[in-house]
């Protein structure tokens, strides 16, 4: 019943450099890197041959990281491996949603309950949130 919605709105804003950023990120062995442009490029932008890391360890905000138990996109592996990175002050939380694969996080039946309403819940923890 969520099709027509998921077709419509799903590639609104995407772009092919994304989506290539994407690949890079999947064929990066585990680095959580900057854009690619290749050696020469990546000379002018970064100073350097290749893209440097992002500065995981530089997030200072808390965070609850979701995951689905069906998602072939972002998996537990790599979900723990980037919250284990993350200093001691980011890290709140990690929560796998069994049932969910990677779209059902915008689009799935249950979206409001597992997702929003978690979300919620969770943000109104936080000192000052009300």
């Amino acid at each position: 019943e969520r099709i027509p919605i998921l077709i419509k709105q799903n590639f609104a804003g995407l772009s092919l450099k994304v989506l290539a950023h994407y690949a890079q990120i999947f064929k990066a062995d585990g680095r959580f890197q900057f854009y690619d442009y290749g050696i020469k490029d990546n000379l002018l932008f970064y100073h350097s041959k290749n893209p440097p890391l992002y500065p995981i360890e530089k997030i200072k905000i808390p965070m609850c990281l979701m995951y689905g138990g069906k998602d072939i996109l972002v998996v537990e592996k790599d979900v723990v491996n980037f919250y284990n990175k993350l200093p001691k002050e980011a890290k709140y939380c990690i929560k796998k949603i069994d049932p969910y694969n990677h779209v059902d996080f915008q689009y799935g039946k249950d979206v409001e309950k597992w997702v929003f309403e978690y979300t919620i819940n969770t943000v109104k923890q936080f000192k000052g949130i009300e």
